[in-house]
């Protein structure tokens, strides 16, 4: 038996995530929150929340089984695929796009269908979940797995929830990459 399969979701902690209940210009999506379990889980995190939203009752452990265990001496090298992510949840009966121009007034019509958008970060190096956003200042609202961010104003945080400004996001989501791409997820019929 691998490490893969000792740490199996159970690692992969359920967190709670902000929702912005004390603001009035915001509108989040009610997702449960996980945490990846170890550096090259964050796909994993990502789409369990996905799933979740959608189908509360979907087993972890069936979920687990769909991504492959990417053994790699450098934690860069075991990240998810986008293509093992996007079946993932296409079988597990999650609709998945694939939008490659998502602007701030795309990701807001999204979230007010109730369409998270699964997304990477720092050149494609770490997947999140957005989930939300505010108007005043325009911001998202971003599940981060748990990972370490860093922000131009916030600095390095450890955090399970973000919620960087639209031009601090923009920032970070920068690379040939992830600039502007982003999994819209929908529950299927």
């Amino acid at each position: 038996m691998s490490i893969w399969d000792k740490l199996f979701p159970w690692a992969c902690q359920s967190v709670r995530l902000a929702y912005g209940e004390r603001e009035t210009d915001v509108s989040v999506l009610r997702i449960p929150g996980y945490r990846q379990c170890d550096p090259a889980s964050c796909g994993y995190a990502a789409g369990m929340m996905a799933l979740r939203y959608f189908y509360p009752r979907r087993s972890d452990e069936a979920f687990w089984k769909k991504f492959p265990r990417l053994e790699h001496e450098d934690p860069d090298k075991r990240l998810t695929p986008q293509g093992t992510l996007v079946r993932a949840l296409r079988n597990s009966g999650v609709g998945v796009t694939v939008s490659n121009r998502l602007t701030f007034d795309k990701i807001m019509k999204y979230i007010e269908k109730g369409f998270p958008i699964i997304t990477t970060i720092y050149n494609g190096n770490h997947w999140v979940v957005i989930y939300g956003y505010g108007l005043t200042p325009r911001r998202l609202y971003i599940a981060g797995n748990g990972a370490m961010a860093t922000f131009p104003v916030l600095g390095k945080i450890f955090c399970d929830t973000i919620v960087p400004t639209w031009g601090e996001f923009y920032q970070t989501w920068k690379g040939r990459y992830s600039r502007g791409q982003g999994l819209v997820c929908r529950r299927l019929k």
